[in-house]
């Protein structure tokens, strides 16, 4: 697979990514970055990946839900977080190498678009809540080498 992951202190990393324009929801150009994303991940076995990670200015991110399925999410934003929780050791695909403890959300609720469009709220918690931090941090221009 043709990739490469982009490391910190890449600017593209360092500030907030530009959102998904309207014009793009649907389209076969915004559907195979998304597709790309996700072989990119199962090959490397990541539980997310934000487009600024591979070079995309695109506020898009994929995760592993609760039920280990991928899922995109364009222009996502934490509406409300609860709970506290420590994610230990947590590591970044463009910080390789780099360890460190985050003080994280228990659960989130997010707004997001969808690939196609399509508006949604939901509520997100555990590991998937850490998951959807990590990557909405990245496309906010936040990296664990830069906190």
């Amino acid at each position: 697979m043709d990739y490469e992951i982009v490391e910190y202190p890449n600017p593209i990393l360092q500030q907030p990514a530009s959102p998904v324009a309207d014009e793009e929801f649907g389209t076969e150009e915004l559907t195979g970055l998304v597709n790309h994303m996700i072989a990119i991940i199962n090959d490397i076995g990541a539980n997310g990946l934000a487009a600024v990670q591979i070079g995309i200015d695109k506020a898009l991110i994929v995760y592993r839900d609760k039920e280990n399925d991928l899922l995109a999410l364009c222009n996502p934003k934490i509406l409300g977080r609860h709970g506290k929780v420590k994610s230990y050791e947590e590591g970044c695909l463009s910080s390789p190498g780099l360890r460190i403890d985050v003080r994280r959300s228990k659960e989130v609720i997010i707004r997001a678009t969808t690939v196609a469009g399509e508006d949604i709220t939901f509520k997100e918690k555990g590991f998937p809540a850490i998951i959807l931090q990590h990557e909405i941090d990245h496309i906010n221009g936040i990296t664990l080498a830069g906190r």
